[in-house]
Formats: C-alpha cells, sequence, structure tokens
C-alpha cells in the first residue's frame, strides 16, 4: 500500500490543492482513478 501512496505522490504531488474537505476528497479520489488508468495502460503495454 506505501508503495502506491509513493508512486501516486510522485506522479501527481503531494499535496492537495484543494481547501474544503469535500474538494479535498474528491481531488484524491480523482488522482486515485488516474494512478488505476496509468497502471492499466502500462499493463496494457507490457502484453499482460
Amino acid at each position: 500500500m506505501e508503495t502506491v501512496f509513493s508512486m501516486m505522490k510522485v506522479r501527481s504531488g503531494g499535496s492537495l490543492n484543494s481547501k474544503g474537505y469535500r474538494e479535498q476528497r474528491r481531488e484524491v479520489l480523482l488522482k486515485v482513478v488516474l494512478h488505476n488508468i496509468d497502471r492499466l495502460k502500462l499493463l496494457r503495454c507490457d502484453g499482460r
């Protein structure tokens, strides 16, 4: 799990830009979705 957090921090920055709780939650979820899409693209390139 820590590896995933580290990868996300490196790619999208370690801090959130949103101020409110709801916006921060939305920003984190968006970063997770984008990370998952990126991992899927990597898997497809490797032919798995």
